[in-house]
């Protein structure tokens, strides 16, 4: 996050973008700032809105039928502009 918004900032932009490629099996929720469920979620930091895009990439190990319940790990704003603390 600190460096898409020094790039912002060194551009004079006020958008910038997050692509996460996610190689787990777990589902992320990403933190947002607009309304809950709206993609893609953003948050808004030091005069920058960030758009998060989530990709996952990690091809599935099993069908769906036989895949059971997603595990999930949620994300915060302090996860992402933070990361040392956690």
């Amino acid at each position: 996050m600190h460096q898409i918004i020094k790039y912002a900032h060194g551009y004079g932009q006020h958008t910038a973008y997050l692509v996460i490629y996610n190689i787990t099996d777990k589902l992320l929720d990403l933190p947002t700032d607009g309304t809950p469920g709206a993609w893609p979620p953003y948050t808004e930091l030091s005069g920058v809105r960030v758009y998060f895009i989530h990709v996952r990439v990690a091809p599935p190990t099993t069908t769906a039928s036989k895949a059971g319940k997603a595990t999930r790990v949620t994300l915060t704003k302090d996860d992402l502009t933070n990361p040392d603390t956690t």
